[in-house]
């Protein structure tokens, strides 16, 4: 066809950004948008051969579902073939039980759903997961369910309407991305419905591809063309992840793609890129390298977590494995061998499918075959993944909860997020809170425990529509507790934009309560994540580490101006005796948090103990009984 060549170019040009933005999300921060180009590009194809079929009667479902079964699976099959020992050599065991259960969900085209309940993409640990870009893959294989049986009813019973249905169809999921956005974006990022618009997108070009054909109008064409590689381009450029909340970040991309595809012409400026040699073999390998980057980047990282440059040069060496991926894998596995009809294709190609899903399982054997690891590391490793669902629980538990005002016990609202869920089980770890009334109220660290006037002007953009549904210090049911309260506890994971403003916020908070205020400080315990057991063994997760520079810089100026202010606990100080770096075990050895912030129980406990002292002192100056019952 006379569009192959600069559609293999527009690959390139879709996998080259999205292969950058996981090297780094600086580098192209946009780039994640290849893959919407990529939905395009796969519309535009897939609707181009069905109706090809279709208008030559030679249509046939389990025909279509060869052809796809060939082009697919035999990379992505044996690119996870390559994964597996790699993934037992460098991941540590709750990595290891999510790797096996990733597999799976790629065998079976759920790796979509599979990462919407399991990881935020673009969190910054995403990166870790070998197959978190099978998610797309999943998309489309989602598409390749559904849409063909769609187009055929469609083209067979209504033809006429074709163009109407596909447009409504399209409108359909854009509205479904719209309220998803609403509610939560990981639906509208990661969900084939929500995905459908592009594809379709790319389905109506191929609808229209034919009447350009017939009537070219170069001057036209080329600036159709140079506007939509345009649009594509700047979305690379100035798009990033704070710009989901919209839903149709994404439009300007997929609208170019088309206008590249159906207006790229020879002649034309954008055909002449496209068509260069290089840019069509790089778009030929793409699909390969698509699949290569993601796990090459992931393991480099684990064996070498601070080598940022050893990344960039994996993100090259991506594309010389994917050419060979490409010419002895991709090419002998889509010719079709002569006899061997497409029912037995379809066969071999489940019972692959099939026996990777059991190697997946496999995988997550032994909780992540722990028994790699001696006895001592995998108690420690252990309380990396048990302790999560530690957290809120107690706090939770007292969230909006009334003062009881029986007995002497002092009345103390905690106010606070995470970090104060961390304080309470430190209370309770220590059978201190039978020596308070507690009550607490949570306001997330991102919108700010501040009691401050129009707090969306200092707020990041993709935290303000979240936030502005919050309630926070103008809720009248907090502020009922505040003048109910003897104490008040402002326990936050203070940050460069919240720590400053804190003592105006501390201002407007005394002339609004007479209840005492004790602001406890953040607390951070260094880089804590597993994946740099490989590396640096399990000292990793327990011996002395940097501190964030971040963090380091808040704690160090919350200790020079809140005390002048309010009553100030120097959490850091407390529990790292440093700004700079921290340890994290207790006496016994087990670790004090399973992510460098949050506390394990054994965390809570340390911390509770040293903070009894201080805590003892406040009852007492308030001559409030201690109670000495034992720790439970």
């Amino acid at each position: 066809m006379n569009h192959k060549a600069h559609i293999d170019g527009l690959r390139a040009f879709a996998v080259v950004p999205v292969i950058a933005f996981h090297a780094s999300h600086t580098a192209v921060p946009g780039g994640f948008i290849g893959v919407d180009v990529f939905f395009v590009i796969s519309g535009f194809l897939i609707t181009s051969l069905l109706m090809s079929d279709l208008k030559s009667g030679r249509f046939s479902i389990v025909d279509f579902y060869e052809r796809r079964a060939r082009r697919i699976l035999p990379a992505l099959i044996f690119i996870i073939a390559c994964t597996i020992p790699a993934a037992l050599i460098f991941l540590p065991p709750s990595d290891l039980q999510t790797f096996g259960k990733s597999v799976v969900a790629a065998m079976t085209f759920l790796s979509n759903i599979f990462f919407l309940k399991e990881i935020n993409y673009f969190h910054t640990h995403a990166e870790l997961n070998p197959l978190l870009h099978t998610w797309s893959l999943a998309v489309e294989e989602q598409f390749y369910i559904v849409y063909p049986i769609f187009l055929a009813l469609i083209y067979r019973k209504a033809r006429r309407y074709l163009v109407h249905a596909l447009i409504a169809a399209g409108l359909l999921s854009l509205v479904l991305v719209m309220n998803s956005v609403a509610s939560d974006p990981k639906y509208a990022f990661y969900l084939f419905p929500m995905r459908a618009w592009e594809l379709l997108i790319g389905a109506l070009a191929s609808l229209s591809f034919a009447r350009t054909e017939v009537s070219p109008r170069p001057s036209l064409y080329g600036l159709l063309s140079l506007a939509g590689f345009a649009a594509i381009l700047i979305s690379y450029a100035i798009v990033d992840e704070t710009r989901l909340s919209s839903g149709l970040y994404a439009l300007p991309a997929c609208l170019g793609a088309a206008l590249v595809i159906l207006y790229t012409k020879p002649g034309t400026m954008v055909h002449r890129i496209l068509t260069t040699r290089w840019i069509v073999l790089i778009g030929l390998i793409s699909y390969s390298a698509y699949l290569w980057h993601q796990p090459l980047m992931t393991f480099f990282r684990h064996a070498f977590p601070d080598d940022k440059l050893g990344v960039a040069i994996c993100a090259l060496l991506t594309f010389p494995l994917a050419w060979l991926t490409w010419k002895f894998i991709e090419q002998p596995f889509r010719r079709r061998t002569p006899g061997v009809p497409a029912k037995r294709v379809l066969t071999s190609s489940f019972a692959a499918l099939s026996l990777f899903a059991v190697l997946g399982l496999a995988l997550t054997a032994d909780t992540g075959w722990e028994r790699r690891y001696s006895p001592e590391e995998q108690r420690i490793l252990r309380s990396f993944v048990e302790a999560d669902d530690y957290v809120p629980t107690r706090f939770d538990a007292l969230r909006g909860r009334a003062f009881s005002g029986e007995g002497d016990l002092p009345k103390v609202l905690i106010i606070g997020d995470s970090y104060g869920q961390d304080l309470v089980n430190a209370l309770y770890e220590t059978g201190m809170d039978r020596d308070f009334d507690l009550s607490t109220y949570h306001i997330p660290g991102r919108c700010g425990n501040l009691m401050i006037d129009n707090l969306d002007k200092y707020r990041n953009r993709e935290n303000r529509e979240e936030c502005a549904r919050l309630p926070g210090y103008q809720d009248p049911k907090l502020q009922a507790r505040l003048r109910e309260a003897d104490q008040l506890w402002l326990v936050s994971s203070w940050n460069p934009w919240t720590a400053p403003l804190l003592p105006k916020s501390l201002e407007a908070l005394s002339a609004d309560t007479d209840a005492k205020i004790v602001v406890f400080g953040r607390k951070h315990f260094g880089d804590r994540l597993t994946y740099r057991v490989f590396a640096d063994g399990i000292d990793a997760l327990i011996g002395r580490r940097p501190v964030p520079e971040d963090p380091s810089a808040v704690s160090l100026e919350m200790s020079e101006t809140i005390p002048k202010l309010a009553e100030y606990v120097d959490l850091q100080r407390l529990l790292c005796g440093s700004y700079e770096t921290c340890a994290n075990a207790d006496p016994s050895g087990s670790p004090l948090t399973f992510d460098g912030t949050h506390l394990t129980p054994e965390g809570a406990r340390y911390m509770g103990d040293l903070l009894k002292p201080y805590l003892v002192k406040q009852l007492q100056a308030e001559h409030h009984p201690v109670n000495e019952m034992p720790r439970p």
